[in-house]
């Protein structure tokens, strides 16, 4: 589990966090299985590294009036989608909660993914 500021060793899969499919691996495109690594305090796998996950807000350069609630933000840049969570590609320093990246929407790559979460009662 990554926390903090430092992702440590063996805890997410990017260039820099020594797992064993850190920088290329040994699976194809360097991708870990899900569930590789520890889950975060909300009980979710893999949201650092791997690949980029896609969100539904559009960009904008601040978080500034950003929705509070959790909601997708969807006004301002919408020809650019906001990516988070890093990528075996990268470096850890885009595997941080805090950092985005933004493509536009039909942007398609091997270190660009979704996650799908299922929500339980």
């Amino acid at each position: 589990m990554v926390v903090g500021e430092k992702v440590g060793k063996n805890n997410a899969n990017c260039k820099d966090c020594k797992s064993k499919w850190s920088d290329g691996g040994t699976l194809p495109h360097g991708s870990a299985p899900v569930g590789s690594f520890a889950a975060n305090p909300f009980g979710i796998h893999d949201t650092a590294g791997n690949v980029f996950e896609w969100v539904e807000d559009c960009w904008n350069t601040s978080h500034k009036n950003a929705p509070k609630n959790g909601t997708a933000r969807i006004e301002g840049n919408c020809k650019y989608r906001v990516l988070r969570g890093g990528s075996f590609y990268y470096y850890s320093k885009v595997a941080k909660s805090f950092y985005r990246a933004k493509n536009p929407p039909g942007e398609k790559s091997y270190w660009l993914g979704f996650l799908v979460l299922r929500e339980l009662d």
